[in-house]
Formats: C-alpha cells, sequence, structure tokens
C-alpha cells in the first residue's frame, strides 16, 4: 500500500501525493501512473470525453483525454494513455482553471504548490521557474517548474493561452500539476508531432 507523504495545499486543498522518489509511487486523485484508465473511469465515459477531445497530436500511440471532477482540489483531470488496448496511464495531471484576469492567483498557488514539493522532496533535482512560449502556440506563454525523480518528474505549470488558441479550442488558463512518466516525455519529444 503506498505511504501518504506529500499533501499539496493551495487555498483549497490541492492533492494529495504518495511517498517516494519514483514517481510512480505519486498519485493524482487516487490515480497512479501506470493504472489502467478503466479502473477508474468506465469505457462509456471514456469514449464521450474522446469526442470532446480536441488533440494536436500526429502520433496515435498515446491518446489524451481530460475529465471534469468533483473535487476540492482540481476541476478537471487529464490523463494520457497508451492506445494499445491496454489503456495503461503516463501522465496524470490535476488542473485548476482561470480567466485571463486570474493570472497572478494562478502564479501565487504555483509558488505555494512548488515550496511544498521542495519541503518535501528536498533531494529532488529542480528545474526552477521559467517562462517561455510555448512550443506549438507560440502565441503562449508557460510558466513552469520540473522536479525530476526515479522514472519520471512532477510538471507544475501555469499556462497563459493566447486569445486565438482560447478562443479555436475552447481552452482556459490553468495551473497543472502533472505526473509524467519517462515513457511519457520520450514520446512528447520525438514521436507526439511527428
Amino acid at each position: 500500500m503506498k505511504r501518504l507523504l506529500l499533501i499539496l495545499v493551495l487555498t483549497f486543498s490541492l492533492q494529495t501525493l504518495s511517498k517516494g522518489d519514483d514517481i510512480r509511487d505519486f498519485q493524482i486523485e487516487g490515480i497512479s501512473l501506470g493504472d489502467n484508465l478503466l479502473d477508474h473511469f468506465s469505457i462509456e465515459e471514456l469514449k464521450k470525453q474522446l469526442k470532446k477531445t480536441d488533440s494536436t497530436y500526429t502520433s496515435k500511440k498515446i491518446k489524451r483525454t481530460w475529465f471534469v471532477i468533483n473535487s476540492d482540489s482540481y476541476e478537471q483531470i487529464t490523463v494520457h494513455y497508451k492506445n494499445d488496448g491496454s489503456y495503461k496511464i503516463v501522465n496524470i495531471g490535476g488542473t485548476i482553471l482561470y480567466n485571463k484576469d486570474n493570472m497572478s492567483e494562478c502564479f501565487v498557488k504555483m509558488d505555494k504548490v512548488v515550496n511544498d514539493v521542495e519541503v518535501q522532496l528536498p533531494s529532488a533535482k529542480k528545474i526552477d521557474k521559467r517562462k517561455r512560449k510555448h512550443s506549438r502556440y507560440t502565441k503562449t506563454y508557460i510558466t513552469n517548474v520540473v522536479f525530476k525523480l526515479k522514472k519520471g518528474e512532477i510538471y507544475i505549470a501555469c499556462t497563459d493561452w493566447d486569445k486565438d488558441t482560447e478562443n479555436k479550442f475552447k481552452w482556459n488558463d490553468h495551473l497543472s500539476v502533472e505526473l509524467d512518466s519517462l515513457e511519457f516525455l520520450k514520446w512528447l519529444n520525438n514521436e507526439a508531432y511527428k
């Protein structure tokens, strides 16, 4: 059984993560990397959400979907899973949505989460906060901090979408806390858009 270690607390209590420095030991909303997505959502729920999910990935090896959740921690979760019939989760993220007028609130909450992770995982390799342009949507800015762990990373970011992208995909600015497996990161960097 996974031991509790890390409780990320925002203004309204973020998410409990499980103990360890192996990314597979952590959870968001009770979901861990490597889990079967169908252990958490029915095939009917998944099919319904896939119809609502816009994705710009050209590779079909891994699929992305999202779910609105009834949680004090997040408004929705995003899941990337293997599209080989296994439904193996390779990325899970919790999201809090904002509008353009609340980006400063996003940064305050992001700093709180980062500080909580630093306290709980002092030996994790931290890649400091940086603001950068999105790799696909060059008018969009992301401010993020990454903590490197065994077999993956914790990615914490505020994303400030440009107006055109927001309108086209109906996306919102957001704070995300993500658990990324090495398999997901390799796919994202080498295959997702080829």
